[in-house]
């Protein structure tokens, strides 16, 4: 029964030192999406606290908060689209090609 706030920091570790990336999403934020997908079991849920530059000021994701309930484990999938459709009402009709996808597991205490 908890929400925390949380940011995604993209960098690309084949460089030395690590290229930070995220700033090219943030300025190209009309093209990328995150999408969080919250594996089932998990009892949480993701908001988006991020708006790119459109009119409507449809979702980034680099900022999002996540909320807890009842104690669980499962998985969150965090998904980076390119060129999605915006608006959209999730991953399933976003289209896009996926840039990033990365699952972790997560346990609620």
């Amino acid at each position: 029964n908890t929400s925390y706030s949380g940011s995604i920091v993209l960098l690309n570790e084949t460089e030395d030192p690590a290229e930070n990336m995220t700033g090219e999403i943030e300025e190209e934020d009309l093209a990328h999406q995150f999408f969080y997908t919250i594996g089932s079991g998990l009892n949480a849920s993701t908001e988006y606290e991020d708006e790119d530059s459109s009119a409507e000021g449809n979702p980034i994701g680099l900022s999002f908060t996540l909320t807890t309930t009842a104690a669980s484990s499962g998985d969150i999938t965090f998904t980076l689209r390119h060129e999605p459709t915006k608006p959209n009402t999730g991953l399933e009709d976003a289209g896009g090609e996926t840039d990033i996808e990365a699952t972790f597991e997560l346990s609620i205490q």
